[in-house]
């Protein structure tokens, strides 16, 4: 059940957007979040990023200041993905519902490169190779 500021952020959609995502709350939630934030400004480097997928409550993945913090290893084998949620600084910036771009507020951001230390590496192989 979604408090009450959380379902007003959904019902002020348009309703052809919210008709899009009406099949996830959390999806869409992190759409009502996001829906009237401004573009990043040109060259922005976000400290925080996190991708969410198939319509998962979870994050799949996380970066924090250019760093690898987390991996769903699911999230590494799954090649397609019918929702794709990209949350930059804490805000929704990208949302894509089955192909379909639904909310893009990236504007100038520049994604970080990953620096991943070697016993990450490995432990996401493993991770992989297990599945």
């Amino acid at each position: 059940m979604l408090m009450d500021s959380d379902q007003k952020l959904i019902d002020d959609l348009p309703e052809v957007i919210r008709a899009k995502v009406d099949f996830s709350e959390s999806l869409g939630l992190l759409t009502g979040q996001g829906w009237d934030a401004e573009p990043l400004p040109d060259g922005y480097l976000p400290e925080f990023v996190e991708i969410y997928a198939n319509g998962a409550d979870d994050t799949c993945l996380m970066i924090q200041d250019g760093r690898l913090a987390y991996i769903d290893p699911d999230f590494l084998g799954d090649r397609t993905t019918s929702t794709f949620v990209l949350v930059i600084d804490e805000i929704p910036r990208y949302v894509q519902v089955h192909g379909e771009l639904i909310l893009d507020t990236l504007g100038g951001c520049l994604l970080p490169d990953i620096l991943l230390s070697p016993a990450a590496q490995m432990s996401c192989l493993l991770k992989a190779l297990k599945q």
